[in-house]
């Protein structure tokens, strides 16, 4: 018994020397040191800026290292800054908004400033998911007006590389909750939330086939209507057209950002922790149109490795809230798993899961931090984002430059109309 007794004893010693000598070989990993399959084991009990490497990678992230080729490249995390216009409104209306503990529903926002700020929101409050996903809902932080003249998506057999290429055109304007100095909080009646127009560029085959979504701030479904080029006739489409794909990509409607959805359409949102994680939070234009190469058109992406589609760019330590939506039964995902920055409006990563649970999609969307040429507005920007399917290995990625403009002069909100949807299209 007593020999038992030692041996149990000198097994747990063993077991305690193991674990400080493993803390001790643990170091600080330098900005720059790249992680992927082949050393992801080894450095996942290093640090970076203090934290450790598991730590900050979510076992989906994970697996996209170890069986997919996603490389992370660490880079000194930076602050991003907030727009003067969008803090000055935020305080001035806080503690005004409340959920609807029933209905789930916003109420009593004045449409000007985040609703909820976030320094209030705490992952112990049963209703912090519903407060981050209607902040970022109604008050993303990307410019009142935003027009993409030009922007690419990019689609990608995760087997063979670049099938196709399509090029759109985009504008957004805000209703509500609008944040630079030129503009009121509110526009017209503040029953419209925003407008957002859609339409092809190319190629011929898609050319002028477009989109006009008008989002409400009440609980009704979009209005959306559709331009069809070959009949030069615009139809309204069903209320749920918010699920639809778009163009024949791999992005649903509902992945614009992430998430782009009345959040009380879903059935149940909640926060499962507040953690650090690496995320692409300062990166660069992602489309090169006048490279000779599809590697100078796309830097951005690594179309070198399978699968095609890994983002090529710094990752950087920020705090998340790891947010859990129950999809509702009629929507093609059965929930959405996001990653949801900590101080600010914005989703920098996310996972869909099918009807039987299974991991279906992965989402990125890389940040970069930019001014509007029309009245100096700070914003972000997604410089690139990509909707992954896994299950058939095929993905889209969207690359932008620098020809999107945001807040342009003389951009109205009428200028986003049935008129403007039937013009790009001929």
């Amino acid at each position: 018994m007593f020999a038992l007794k030692k041996i149990c004893m000198y097994a747990a010693l063993g077991v305690g020397v193991a674990s400080l000598m493993s803390v001790a070989s643990a170091r600080e990993l330098a900005a720059g040191t790249v992680i992927n399959a082949s050393n992801f084991d080894q450095l996942k009990n290093d640090t970076f800026e203090q934290h450790t490497i598991a730590s900050m990678v979510p076992s989906r992230l994970e697996w996209l290292i170890k069986k997919h080729g996603l490389t992370i490249r660490l880079a000194h995390s930076k602050p991003i800054h907030m727009d003067p216009g969008y803090i000055k409104r935020t305080k001035e209306h806080a503690g005004e908004a409340k959920i609807n503990p029933k209905t789930h529903e916003m109420e009593n926002w004045s449409g000007s400033g985040a609703p909820f700020p976030y320094d209030d929101i705490s992952a112990k409050d049963p209703l912090a998911g519903w407060k981050l996903i209607w902040d970022f809902y109604v008050e993303q932080v990307d410019g009142d007006y935003t027009h993409f003249p030009r922007f690419a998506y990019l689609l990608i057999d995760g087997n063979k590389g670049i099938e196709r290429t399509q090029v759109w055109s985009w504008y957004r304007v805000k209703m509500v909750g609008l944040i630079s100095e030129d503009h009121k909080p509110v526009q017209g009646d503040g029953s419209i939330l925003n407008k957002t127009q859609i339409s092809a560029v190319y190629p011929q085959d898609i050319r002028g086939l477009g989109t006009l979504t008008i989002r409400y701030m009440a609980d009704k479904v979009d209005n959306t209507w559709a331009y069809l080029p070959a009949v030069r006739r615009v139809r309204r489409l069903s209320g749920g057209a918010w699920m639809d794909p778009i163009g024949g990509t791999d992005q649903l409607q509902d992945d614009i950002n992430i998430w782009n959805a009345r959040p009380n359409w879903y059935p149940h949102i909640k926060v499962l922790r507040k953690q650090w994680m690496l995320v692409t939070a300062h990166s660069k234009w992602s489309w090169n149109e006048k490279g000779g190469t599809d590697a100078q058109k796309y830097p951005e992406v690594d179309l070198q490795h399978k699968p095609y589609w890994n983002p090529k760019t710094g990752w950087e330590p920020r705090q998340v809230y790891v947010v859990e939506a129950d999809a509702p039964d009629i929507h093609p995902y059965s929930k959405k798993i996001m990653y949801v920055d900590a101080k600010f409006p914005w989703i920098w990563q996310g996972e869909a899961y099918d009807k039987k649970g299974k991991f279906w999609k992965y989402m990125f969307w890389l940040a970069m931090e930019h001014t509007c040429r029309g009245n100096g507005t700070k914003v972000i920007w997604p410089a690139q984002g990509e909707v992954l399917d896994y299950q058939r290995m095929h993905g889209t990625v969207f690359v932008s430059n620098n020809n999107w403009t945001c807040n342009p002069k003389g951009l109205k909100p009428s200028d986003v109309s049935l008129g403007s949807l039937m013009a790009a299209g001929r």
